[in-house]
């Protein structure tokens, strides 16, 4: 059938469809069944067989209890061993060991105390390298020559048979202050029979007391006091026993605001400590030590003083305390109020500028509710500085036979009665010495009146204050340069070597911490040649120069000498040029802590008549 045909037939259909006349016979329902029909929810696959795990588990706990079984069982055997060896179920154990100290249980400081330590061996063997270690009293000391502190020793035995017993007698000189306890320990190192593991016991240690001091010490002084006033504290060391002591140490310490001015014996080191040679039966040795007290009002200072036999490592030093003791100041509220400054600084010490004169201004209230009559104020300048000073003041008088300045009712009007509350401003100019090393000076102001107005009443000081002032030191700086080799004057195009000397200066204080720095100009080459006390840095690229000059000695200096080569320009003929740039010095004064600084200008090649050189031979001349 071709494909005409073909369409002609659609075209039939197609027209029967649409057509309105045409009618097609009915066709019957079908009615759909009820029969119910079983259809599953899921694929119906076989479940997959899973393991149980439980087992597993199961074995798992099991080898837990199988590990920790064994371990309590090592622990409760270990345990079990050592309690049958050391609590005697061995044949050998510490308990069949006798371990006990005897001595007294009571001391007097100072005296000879003698122990015996008991050891037996109790066991059915042999104990080996028995050690007794004994740990003595503190403040413990031989009793024979040469004298040593004790501190711990160790005694060999050796061995011990089964049953054996060792006693082992002990002597020492325990020191110590009455009521103290002091306790002697000791300790039992062995080993046994065919074994290398070391054991140790213990013996109870041995307490007793000290129950009095072989010398007794006392301390007596004023109690009350007022700022800046001279007190003097007198100590009174006096033998407790029926021997002779000998090499005994006083030692005081004082407290801040006590400054020592001399005693009586002098010291024997430094300013506090004095040195009993012998100290017979009953015997007392008096010492007088005098100082000023100074601090605010009501503050309480405490000087304290213990008496002991001296080291025997350092004769200086204590090796122990026999007894203590003590005295207190308190500080009152002056009288007479003294303030003073020296160039308008109170706080001390003051530092002064080398040359510099001082100028003291001392202001002096009247606290009182009542009047001070005949008041004198003398003022007393000391140090090294004050040697050949110049000392003068307006509205007193210096003594330069006894180096004070006093004032008093004939110069100062108001001094005949400084009535309450009043103030009178005095000065005086101090122009010191300041040629000396660490030079310094201070000043210390009196004021002295009466309570009543009568001419024989007790004079009493009224009030004190003192302040120091120190000279800082100068530092300085020199410089020398010499021709080495090349044209001289210096040539264009050709270069000329110098070596240059720079050098440090300290004035009459020490100085720490001494740095100068410089440059070179960009036409001079540094040589890295050159000799100095200290360490030299040089940067090539900012071409600075360093040297660490550290610490000079007053009036003492140190030099640097380096080389320099000088590579003239044309633009620089008929000129001087500069060699080494300006430098600076800087340091610290090590007496008054303060910072100083110096500078010098640059140096140029100018060398003028040193050597067999004319004047003008730094200038740079044309190349030929």
């Amino acid at each position: 059938m071709n494909q005409l045909d073909e369409q002609k037939k659609v075209e039939a259909l197609r027209q029967r469809l649409y057509s309105r006349g045409e009618k097609f016979d009915d066709i019957e329902r079908r009615d759909i069944g009820d029969v119910a029909v079983d259809v599953s929810r899921n694929w119906n696959l076989p479940q997959p067989k899973t393991e149980d795990v439980a087992d597993y588990r199961h074995s798992r706990r099991y080898r837990w209890f199988v590990l920790i079984g064994s371990f309590l069982f090592l622990l409760l055997t270990a345990v079990a061993t050592g309690f049958y060896m050391f609590s005697g179920g061995n044949q050998i154990s510490s308990a069949n060991i006798g371990f006990n100290i005897e001595a007294p249980t009571t001391l007097g400081g100072g005296e000879r105390f003698d122990a015996q330590i008991g050891v037996t061996n109790q066991n059915a063997v042999a104990i080996e390298s028995v050690t007794l270690i004994v740990t003595y009293p503190e403040d413990s000391q031989t009793v024979s020559e040469p004298i040593e502190n004790l501190y711990e020793e160790r005694i060999w035995i050796d061995r011990l048979e089964p049953g054996e017993s060792k006693n082992i007698s002990l002597s020492a000189v325990v020191y110590g202050e009455e009521g103290e306890e002091r306790q002697l320990r000791a300790q039992l190192e062995y080993r046994i029979v065919d074994s290398d593991s070391m054991f140790y016991k213990d013996a109870e240690p041995h307490t007793f007391r000290i129950t009095s001091s072989p010398v007794t010490l006392q301390v007596q002084s004023v109690r009350q006091v007022s700022a800046g006033q001279e007190v003097e504290v007198e100590l009174k060391v006096t033998s407790n026993t029926n021997s002779e002591y000998n090499n005994l140490l006083v030692t005081a310490n004082y407290p801040r605001g006590f400054a020592y001015k001399n005693a009586e014996p002098s010291p024997s080191y430094n300013q506090n400590v004095w040195r009993i040679e012998s100290l017979k039966p009953e015997e007392t040795k008096t010492i007088k030590v005098r100082g000023t007290v100074t601090g605010l009002a009501n503050e309480a200072l405490r000087l304290s003083v213990s008496v002991g036999p001296s080291d025997p490592s350092n004769q200086f030093i204590a090796g122990s305390s026999l007894t203590n003791s003590y005295t207190e100041f308190i500080i009152e509220r002056p009288f007479i109020n003294v303030l003073m400054s020296i160039n308008d600084q109170r706080q001390s010490p003051v530092v002064l500028q080398s040359q510099e004169s001082a100028k003291v201004d001392i202001e002096v209230t009247n606290t009182l509710d009542e009047s001070v009559y005949d008041m004198v104020v003398e003022v007393v300048p000391s140090g090294s500085a004050i040697s050949g000073a110049r000392i003068t003041s307006g509205s007193g008088f210096y003594d330069s036979n006894r180096n004070v300045v006093r004032f008093e009712p004939s110069t100062v009007s108001g001094f005949s009665q400084f009535l309450a509350g009043e103030t009178e401003s005095l000065d005086l100019t101090i122009e010191p010495q300041t040629n000396a090393s660490t030079a310094t000076f201070s000043v210390t102001v009196n004021v002295y009146g009466r309570r009543v107005n009568n001419p024989g009443a007790q004079e009493q000081l009224f009030g004190t204050t003192k302040i120091e002032a120190r000279y800082a030191s100068t530092i300085s700086l020199g410089s020398a340069v010499r021709h080495t080799s090349g044209p001289l004057p210096p040539v264009v195009g050709q270069d000329t070597q110098y070596q240059v000397t720079l050098t440090a200066r300290a004035g009459s204080n020490e100085i720490t911490g001494g740095v100068l720095r410089t440059t070179l100009p960009q036409y001079v080459t540094w040589q890295n040649s050159y000799q100095a006390d200290g360490a030299v840095e040089y940067n090539p690229v900012t071409r600075e120069l360093t040297w660490q000059v550290e610490d000079i000695s007053g009036g003492q200096s140190k030099d640097l000498r380096f080389a320099v080569s000088l590579l003239p320009s044309s633009s620089q003929v008929g000129t001087k040029p500069v060699l080494v740039g300006g430098q600076t010095f800087t340091a610290k004064d090590r007496f008054t802590n303060t910072e100083l600084q110096t500078s010098q200008q640059s140096i140029s090649t100018e060398i003028g008549s040193v050597g067999n050189f004319d004047e003008g031979s730094g200038t740079v001349q044309a190349s030929q």
